[in-house]
């Protein structure tokens, strides 16, 4: 009789140090739709749009290239 392993998918001995990344990703995206729904819908003047626009890809981009600095290992 073959016997089944007992690991568990929910086991965190080997998750991914990027599964969190993954989900503010996911998270950031969201909230990007959602800005831009709601800049879309006020009717701003358009230098207004893209300034609001490319300060949340920068303060987004940047959030996401820290927390992806601070988990991968730093070789000194």
């Amino acid at each position: 009789m073959a016997m089944k392993s007992s690991k568990s998918v929910t086991n965190s001995e080997g998750a991914n140090p990027f599964d969190a990344v993954k989900i503010e990703l996911a998270v950031i995206i969201g909230l990007a739709v959602g800005v831009l729904l709601v800049i879309w819908r006020l009717d701003l003047g358009h230098v207004l749009e893209l300034i609001l626009l490319a300060g949340l890809g920068l303060a987004a981009g940047g959030w996401l290239a820290v927390r992806t600095r601070q988990i991968t290992p730093q070789d000194d």
